[in-house]
Order: C-alpha cells, then sequence, then structure tokens
C-alpha cells in the first residue's frame, strides 16, 4: 500500500508555544464559576472578553487583578479581562485592557504570523481606541492602532509600524523568516495538517534559546553523565579515531542517512508505570531532603510517545548539517525522504526536511522542490517495511525464546549494581520501599524529564546516582539493543536484512533483490523506490537501526557482551547503545570517488595497462559513518580511511544478500 504526505507548517503564534484558543461567534454570559481547561480540544470561555493559554495543566480564572508577566517564559491567565503579549522581550502589564464589546473578538483558525521577531498582535474590540488608556492597548509602535471597523479584527504589529485594524479580515502576511532563519512560513496553515500547531520552533527559539545541544557536535551538557543514558541520550558527536570529513581530493556522489526521531515522552506504558511509580514514592516517603528535596514538589507531567519540543529541534538540526556536510552534492539533488508511519517518526522526517531547506536557501541556492513529499510505509501489524519490523513471526511473539534473551541479559546484569542503589536510596528515602524496576524509572526519568525541556537542562534526576552508576544504567541498556536486536538474538541482524538490501540496489542503482521485509509493491514502484538518486533520507527507531548496524556487519568485530560486568565501548568494537542508537542518532553511508591521491590513494584508482598507453579508471570507494564516528568497514579490505570499493562492499554483505536467517521467523 502506498502512502505519500506532503508537509504542512504550522504558523507561528505570539502567544504561549504549543498553545492556542478558539472563540465562539455569539457572546458567552458571564460566569462566576471558573473555567477548568483540562483539555487539548476548545471549550467556549464563560467570561466575556477573556482568553486563555491552554496547556496539560488546568487553567482556572478566578481573579479580577490583572496579572503581572515579567518573564519571556508564558505563564497560565488567570486574571479575567486581561490579555499577555509575548515577544523577545518581557512585557508588563499592569494596567487591564479594557474590552468594552459584549461580544467576544473572534479569533479565526487561521494562524496570525508575526513579521519581526518584536512583533505582537491585539484582538480589538467594536469599541474606539481613545476610549482605552494608550499604554495598555498597544506594544511596540509609536502609536496605537486605531480600531476604525464595529468588525472584530485582528492586526499584525511590525516592530516600529502600526497596521490599522480596518478590516474585518485578519490581516495575515504571506510569510515569515525568523531572524536567523529556521523556518519559513507561506500561506495559512491547516491546523488539522500533520504537525500543525506542534512545530512553531522559529518562536519558540526566541522564548527557550538554545542551550548546549548544537548543529555541528550534539548534545554536550555534563557528558559524563548524559552520553550514558543509552538509547535515552540526546545525539552526540562520537570520537572517531579516523577524521569523519570528507577526504582530501574526493567528491561525493551519494549520500544515505538513516536517521532515528528526536527525543520523545515516554511510551505510553512506560509514562503510567512512572507516573505510579512517583505517586508511590510520594505516599510513602515521610521526608525529602537534600538532592532529593525537588521531588516535594515534583509532579509528574510527562506524555506519551510524542516528540518534545527538543526532539523537534534535534532534526531540524540534523538536516541542517547534512546538507552542510554534503553542500557540493545538495545544493544540485534534491532528498528522497521515507518514513515509518509513527507520528513521532513522520514529524521527525518533516524537521529533517525543514532543516535541510533552510540551509539550502540560506546558502543562496533556490529550492523550488520544497516542500519535499514523504514516502509513509505503515506500521500496522503484518505491513512489510523495512524501517518497522513486525513480520517476522517468531522474532515478534512473546512466547517464544528470542523475546525474552535481552530481558534475560538485563535481569541478570540488574542484579550487579541496583541493590547498592536501591539501598542508598531507601536509607535517603524513609519510608519508601523501591524494586528494582522503581531505580530503574528512577533513572530513566533523569534523560526523560531532561529533553521534556526546551533546551534540554538537565533533569535534578540525574544528580541522585553517580558517575560509575550512569556507566551500569548505559550499558544495562546497551544490553537491551545488543541481544534484542542485535547479534545476542539470533533473529535480530536478519530484521535489517530488508534495509541493507534496498541500501545496495540504491548504491548500484539495480531494482532490489529481497525476499524478507522489503515492500514489493513501494519496491518496484519507482515513484516510491526511486533508483539512481544522489540523496536519500529514511527514518526509523532505536530497535530496527540497531538490527541494520548488524545486518551491515558493522559491529562484526564486537565480542559477545557479559551480562554479569560492563564492557565499555572502545572495549566492544565501539558499541554501546548510546554511541549508535540516542535520540536522533544518524548513520551516513557515503559513495565517493577521488583523485591518484584522494585521502588514501591505495584505492582511489585502478590502473590499467595497454600497450600504448596507461589508463586510470576511477573506482567508487563506500564509506560509513555512524554518528559522526568513521565505521572501517570488515570482509572487504578496507583501506586506512575505513573506505571499500564499491563492489568489494556489496560483496561483503552476503549474510544480508542471502536473507540471513528469514527462514527461522516462521519454523
Amino acid at each position: 500500500m502506498k502512502y505519500s504526505i506532503a508537509l504542512s507548517f504550522a504558523a507561528m503564534a505570539v502567544a504561549a508555544p504549543g498553545t492556542w484558543e478558539e472563540w465562539s461567534s455569539s457572546p458567552v454570559a458571564d460566569s462566576t464559576t471558573p473555567v477548568a481547561e483540562t483539555s487539548t480540544t476548545p471549550v467556549a470561555e464563560t467570561s466575556t472578553g477573556t482568553w486563555a493559554a491552554w496547556s496539560s495543566t488546568p487553567v482556572v480564572e478566578t481573579s479580577t487583578t490583572p496579572v503581572v508577566e515579567t518573564s519571556t517564559t508564558p505563564v497560565a491567565e488567570s486574571s479575567t479581562g486581561t490579555w499577555a503579549v509575548w515577544s523577545s522581550t518581557p512585557v508588563v502589564e499592569t494596567t487591564p485592557v479594557v474590552e468594552t464589546s459584549t461580544t467576544p473578538v473572534a479569533e479565526t483558525s487561521t494562524p496570525v504570523v508575526a513579521t519581526s521577531v518584536a512583533t505582537t498582535w491585539d484582538a480589538w474590540s467594536s469599541a474606539a481606541a481613545s476610549s482605552v488608556a494608550a499604554t495598555s492597548v498597544w506594544v511596540g509602535s509609536s502609536s496605537p492602532v486605531a480600531a476604525t471597523s464595529a468588525a472584530p479584527t485582528v492586526s499584525v504589529w511590525s516592530s516600529a509600524v502600526p497596521v490599522n485594524a480596518s478590516s474585518a479580515t485578519p490581516v495575515a502576511p504571506a510569510s515569515w523568516t525568523s531572524s536567523a532563519p529556521v523556518w519559513t512560513y507561506t500561506g495559512a496553515a491547516d491546523k488539522h495538517a500533520v504537525g500543525a500547531g506542534a512545530f512553531a520552533l522559529a518562536g519558540l527559539a526566541l522564548m527557550f534559546p538554545p542551550s548546549c545541544d548544537s548543529v555541528q557536535h550534539g548534545y554536550l551538557c555534563q557528558p559524563s553523565v548524559s552520553h550514558f543514558w543509552g538509547q535515552y541520550s540526546p545525539y552526540f558527536s562520537v570520537p572517531s579515531a579516523i577524521a569523519p570529513d570528507i577526504p582530501d581530493n574526493c567528491e561525493i556522489t551519494f549520500a544515505q542517512i538513516l536517521a532515528r526521531h528526536g527525543a520523545r515522552d515516554p511510551t505510553a506504558s512506560k509514562t503510567k508505570a512512572y507516573n505510579a511509580t512517583i505517586a508511590a514514592l510520594k505516599s510513602n516517603v515521610t521526608s525529602f531532603t537534600g538532592r532529593y528535596a525537588f521531588l516535594e514538589n515534583y509532579e509528574y507531567t510527562l506524555g506519551a510517545d510524542l516528540l518534545s519540543t527538543f526532539g523537534q529541534q534535534q532534526l531540524v538540526n540534523a538536516g541542517t548539517k547534512f546538507f552542510e556536510r554534503y553542500s557540493d552534492l545538495a545544493a544540485r539533488a534534491t532528498p528522497f525522504v521515507r518514513s515509518s508511519s509513527q507520528l513521532r517518526v513522520v514529524e521527525s522526517a518533516q524537521n529533517w526536511t525543514e532543516g535541510f531547506h533552510a540551509a539550502l536557501t540560506a546558502s543562496g541556492h533556490p529550492d523550488p522542490s520544497y516542500p519535499y513529499p514523504i514516502s509513509v510505509i505503515s506500521e500496522h501489524s503484518g505491513s512489510n517495511n523495512t524501517l518497522s519490523h513486525n513480520v517476522c513471526t517468531n522474532f515478534e511473539s512473546s512466547d517464544q525464546y528470542y523475546s525474552s534473551i535481552a530481558d534475560n541479559a538485563q535481569e541478570t546484569f540488574a542484579a550487579t549494581f541496583v541493590p547498592a542503589i536501591r539501598k542508598r536510596l531507601e536509607a535517603d528515602l524513609p519510608g519508601s520501599q523501591l524494586s528494582t524496576s522503581d531505580i530503574i524509572t528512577l533513572m530513566d526519568l533523569c534523560p526523560f524529564n531532561t529533553v521534556a525541556s526546551p533546551t534540554g537542562t538537565i533533569s535534578p534526576f540525574c544528580a541522585l546516582f553517580s558517575e560509575a552508576e550512569w556507566h551500569a544504567y548505559n550499558y544495562y541498556e546497551t544490553l537491551n539493543k545488543y541481544y534484542g536486536y542485535g547479534a545476542g538474538n539470533p533473529l535480530g541482524p536478519t530484521q535489517g536484512v530488508g534495509w541493507t538490501n534496498e541500501l545496495i540496489a540504491r548504491l548500484t542503482g539495480q531494482p532490489v533483490n529481497d525476499d524478507t521485509s522489503t515492500n514489493r509493491s513501494l519496491d518496484s514502484d519507482l515513484e516510491t523506490f526511486p533508483l539512481g538518486r544522489k540523496l536519500y533520507a529514511d527514518f526509523s527507531h532505536d530497535n530496527d537501526i540497531t538490527s541494520i548496524l548488524f545486518a551491515l556487519g558493522l559491529f562484526n568485530n564486537t565480542p559477545a557482551l557479559s551480562n554479569t560486568s560492563v564492557t565499555e565501548a572502545p572495549s566492544a568494537g565501539g558499541y554501546g547503545a548510546s554511541q549508535t542508537v540516542p535520540f536522533a542518532a544518524r548513520l551516513y553511508v557515503e559513495k565517493m570517488t577521488c583523485s591518484s591521491h584522494g585521502g588514501d590513494g591505495s584505492l582511489g584508482r585502478l590502473t590499467y595497462w595497454n600497450r600504448w598507453r596507461k589508463y586510470y579508471t576511477a573506482q567508487e570507494l563506500v564509506r560509513v559513518v555512524v554518528n559522526d564516528r568513521v565505521i572501517p568497514l570488515v570482509g572487504c579490505r578496507a583501506d586506512r580511511l575505513g573506505r571499500c570499493r564499491l563492489d568489494a562492499f556489496v560483496k561483503s554483505l552476503s549474510f544480508a544478500r542471502s536473507g540471513g536467517r528469514w527462514s527461522e521467523c516462521f519454523s
């Protein structure tokens, strides 16, 4: 079955990020009962001329005293008849806006887009502006907006020039670009489109400036801790023994990225378990002191399965970095993009294309192909999908041996480091009785609360554990990937065979030859699986990428991992969960041609002689880079830069070309 999705991007509202309001078209009766706003679905306001920021936390509007808002961080409105304008500088509102009309201002579903960083907007009542104190009427201009129309209007403000509110139609400029161009929006957004309302990242960037997460190096806050959170670590640039830069005198002719989605909330089942653990802890513990003091007022607010704001920006950064790395090729080639169908994966693909597009246009190149279509492959049970495993029956079945290997390895290893942590925490938290899963939950809450922060601010949960304990935790999660989807599971690497055979097809320009997890309908159609393209971008999950890494043979030299003691990545052939499949992980497969002295020189040219002259024929080379670490290829006589000739690399993938152990999926 074919899926294709066109990108839609939300306009940036000037109100609080991720919030919105909708007004009814007729007057509403005043009520003395506070409005409890607990739903993402708008409800009619019960007080004339008021508005509320919507969030997952109930907002109770009970006061007639105006709110003084002095922070660039949005706060919930708590005053009847007040409003707030958010901009790049704090706004102090000490006088309430007088709304003199009994008809609420109609705020349409079409977002109003600000035209500059300092832009603000107002909804005006039908009364003349002169009836309200000027200082309460407008922000950012030398004179107030003239409310010259009896019809409700919306005005768009620039940083210096007021806009007359003289039309019944909201003013919506054709485009908006931030001062540091990242997002470009054209036209009005459909709030029901995929990603609408969730990705006003330019506005968020103004309110939450980035801290230690960057395009080039990834996440660098407290690396001695944050780089040891297993698959929950945010992407960081992994040190490489071989320089990951494009070798001198070499030209990239092909680049494939396989990326994991960005940072997210816990899965639905885990968020329920985490919430229960926190509730039990707060119910049983008699006092929270020292580094545990924050738990006294901690409320569990994490959602389930969706990308966080931080995770969205990670993929924008990934798209930017991909363009900058391959700019010579990317300036003249449009990427073909595929995604597995889970929402967080599709949205990650969207964000990546946005970063790529912004970097391309910022470099002065037109981009008429944007927005790029995304081929979305279904994750429904029984659907063949090389970006999401689900059709190898024995591997998927919970009553089969394969599904318990990772759990058993983790359980054995947990017994080596969890008891000491439990003893310390129970002594520090009087009244607590903690299980092994409770300890792992409290450790999980460190990365999940960190990536829930728009800037990735380190959570206080992280300080509850030592660096040595974080190394143990990282290895605990590494065992899950290795014995669940890697070489530690007899059927693990086989789940990555389908994608590997698709890669061979893309590298060689030949049709896909595979009888495993590939979708033949999609892969036989040049519209959904084109050959001969220069740039490809696929988006998937950590488990699937782990299987692919092992199907490619990248960690064939990794010894079997112990389940009784920590094997750090350098001793495991560079393998570790945080170094291979963190949030926003990315694998690059590069094809290049080089001059006679390109990079290494030993493989760049093959020499052919005849009786008259010497011919030099360029030979294509292949290299694989995982999170900025060059992985030396094995089984194909790699040169000192980790590269193999294309034909030798394809030949080395005999495990994938023969179908792996696919026959064992159904026996």
